[in-house]
């Protein structure tokens, strides 16, 4: 364990080319170098959305949906609403459907083993859901799960990395790619499904501790286990709650950034962003990167721990001016060449067993695994106990995969 991932180094994968398999258009406007105009100080240099949005090659731009059939649910072309090109596939579930369930198999066995996938969806309802992908390979008994949790939030991609892994699945010979969104009995759902895109892997898996809230117990308890075995951290700083009697002092911040860590935004109001106003949501943003510019952590507060793991279109787009990297909810391990970089998922820290097959996941497929914690040996009800916390670090120090800081993925 150590090193940097490197998953930004590149903009190679960036061009949008289509590969051999791909079936529409290039991708349209969505992607480029969208350098941000005018003098705000605080903006970052360019829109990380548009410029990772298109890297890979695409698989499949549903400009040709007579290649997909359905288990469940509806599929209609969606023309004149796409990530790119023309047209997108829409996934309707009805009440008594349970899910929207499209699937297309391949003729001759596609090789994903140095891929992974991403595709571009617009969820209309419900208000949030998983967006789960299975890839047969090369049938139902070996099969790769990979899901990923999204909101409501106009276009946007999806870093999928598995949940679940069945049998012995061999991914250089993908037979079955489907594509479901569940929303249970009873319930309606609508999908817009665009763009499915593959990126090379990196040569290795990385893993990722983040911490919200700045509680003390970061620096007390969680320092310097992590310490022992040089693995830096990342905390989310909610700026307003910095020296308080349960939260670390600036000067123990600053020493947690001396030894690596990164110091990222957290503007956590009463409010998750879905229900800030687009005006209060730049103010939030602002403030909160600020305060980081004016203490010392100028490198920490280009990236964004999303308050409530909630956001919204507005939200996202505000956020791409002030931020490379943003991290949400999700629940799984992503590819580690992100296509939607403000959105990157991450897995929680409470349970040490699941959060160890976590990792795992990421040294078996080279992926990326991003770990949320907040306290650390207080609330153990609620969060990670001490003893649970050492048994996470030990894990993470003994597996083949890098540890990482946004900073590193950024700067490679």
């Amino acid at each position: 364990m150590a090193g940097v991932a490197g998953c930004f180094r590149s903009n190679a994968e960036s061009s949008g080319t289509t590969g051999t398999a791909a079936t529409g258009s290039a991708p349209a406007d969505r992607c480029g170098d969208a350098a941000f105009d005018g003098d705000d100080p605080l903006a970052v240099e360019f829109d990380a959305r548009r410029r990772f949005g298109c890297r890979g090659e695409l698989l499949d731009g549903f400009e040709d949906l007579s290649v997909w059939e359905t288990y469940a649910g509806r599929l209609d072309a969606a023309e004149g609403s796409a990530y790119a090109g023309s047209q997108s596939a829409r996934l309707t579930a009805a009440p008594d459907d349970g899910r929207a369930w499209i699937y297309r198999k391949f003729d001759s066995p596609l090789d994903l083993s140095d891929r992974d996938l991403s595709l571009a969806v617009r969820l209309e309802a419900p208000e949030s859901e998983s967006v789960v992908v299975q890839l047969l390979a090369p049938d139902r008994e070996n099969q790769i799960v990979l899901s990923k949790g999204v909101w409501r939030a106009g276009w946007m991609r999806v870093d999928l990395g598995p949940s679940a892994v069945r049998g012995d699945p061999d991914l250089s010979d993908v037979r079955e790619l489907r594509i479901q969104l569940p929303v249970g009995e009873g319930d309606e759902g609508r999908l817009l499904v665009d763009a499915v895109r593959t990126t090379p892997k990196p040569d290795r898996g990385a893993v990722m501790l983040t911490f919200d809230d700045n509680h003390r117990t970061q620096y007390e308890t969680a320092f310097p286990v992590m310490d022992r075995y040089g693995i830096p951290g990342t905390v989310g700083v909610i700026h307003r709650a910095v020296d308080y009697d349960a939260t670390m002092s600036v000067d123990e911040m600053r020493e947690l950034r001396d030894a690596g860590w990164d110091m990222a935004s957290h503007p956590q109001l009463d409010r998750s962003f879905r229900q800030l106003s687009p005006g209060e949501g730049r103010t939030a943003f602002r403030e909160s990167k600020r305060w980081l510019v004016d203490e010392g952590f100028e490198d920490g507060a280009r990236f964004l721990v999303w308050p409530f793991g909630k956001y919204d279109a507005d939200a996202v787009s505000a956020a791409a001016r002030y931020h490379y990297l943003g991290f949400a909810g999700g629940g799984s391990p992503a590819g580690a060449r992100v296509t939607e970089p403000l959105v990157v998922g991450r897995v929680t820290g409470d349970d040490p067993e699941r959060t160890a097959a976590m990792i795992d996941l990421a040294e078996r497929y080279n992926l990326l695994t991003v770990v949320r914690c907040h306290t650390v040996g207080v609330d153990d009800d609620k969060y990670v106990s001490t003893e649970g916390f050492e048994r996470i670090v030990e894990h993470l120090d003994a597996a083949d995969v890098n540890a990482v800081t946004p900073s590193d993925l950024w700067d490679g």
